[in-house]
Formats: C-alpha cells, structure tokens, sequence
C-alpha cells in the first residue's frame, strides 16, 4: 500500500490530536521550529502540512456548530 505525503500528514494530524489534545497544533508548531533550527528543510515542510491539517480540522468543526 502507498501512502502519499499528503495522506501522511492527515494521519499524523489524527494521531497528534489523540495524543495531545487541544495541544496538538502547538506541539506541531514547535516541531516546525526545532526543524527550522536544525536546516532540515523537508522536515519544516513535513510537520507544516501536518499543521495545515490541525487547522482545517478545526476549521471544519467549529463550521460544523
């Protein structure tokens, strides 16, 4: 089975959530940074499509209420 980046990302966003809860995005938002410090360029755009996925998750809910 091939998983694409892009399915990753959304599968790593869930399992996120679960793991940390509402704290999910921060967490995420700080793996980007220690990326970004560290030069690891596909790294920093890995975990931002991970973020990208927190967010229009939560975008979607809170349209949902």
């Amino acid at each position: 089975m091939l998983v694409t980046q892009s399915e990753a990302a959304k599968i790593y966003a869930k399992a996120c959530k679960a793991w940390y809860g509402p704290r999910a995005r921060k967490v995420v938002l700080n793996r980007v940074q220690e990326m970004r410090t560290r030069g690891d360029h596909s790294g920093v755009k890995a975990w931002e499509q991970v973020a990208q996925e927190l967010e229009f998750d939560k975008s979607a809910r809170d349209r949902a209420i």
